[in-house]
């Protein structure tokens, strides 16, 4: 059903390959309908990892006044992708808060040691006046 939706997004020579849901449904001249082209899409690799997701929602502003006064950290969940990444499913990510500097830190697993073997590493390089743990937002 969907021959001329592939004909068109993967053929390079055609201006509106790997576009969009417009830029497709354009191409097609109408033959489907927008409804049609994003289900399609939708189902496409090369259109959903790079289709930007945006998240709107209030923060707290932080104020630092040095480098290395304050520093953010977390574990990032990557089970999915460990069979292809040596083992590791977690990644400890730290930024300093005044420079964006970042950092990651590669775990097999999140025990308390091996968390805390990842925090070593980073403070090897660089030791925080002061640790923060994000805080939930609450309205005013």
């Amino acid at each position: 059903m969907y021959q001329d939706l592939a004909a068109f997004y993967e053929n390079l020579e055609v201006p509106n390959s790997f576009g969009g849901v417009e830029a497709l449904h354009r191409s097609l001249k109408g033959k489907y309908s927008k409804k049609d082209v994003k289900h399609w899409l939708s189902q496409k690799d090369a259109y959903t990892l790079h289709k930007p997701v945006r998240h709107k929602f209030q923060q707290n502003r932080v104020f630092v006044s040095d480098i290395h006064r304050q520093f953010q950290a977390d574990l990032v969940d990557m089970q999915s992708l460990a069979e292809f990444d040596k083992g590791y499913k977690y990644l400890l990510t730290c930024i300093d808060l005044f420079s964006k500097f970042a950092w990651a830190v590669p775990l097999k697993d999140k025990f308390g040691k091996n968390v805390r073997s990842g925090l070593e590493i980073i403070f090897k390089e660089r030791k925080p006046k002061k640790c923060c743990k994000q805080m939930p937002v609450r309205s005013l």
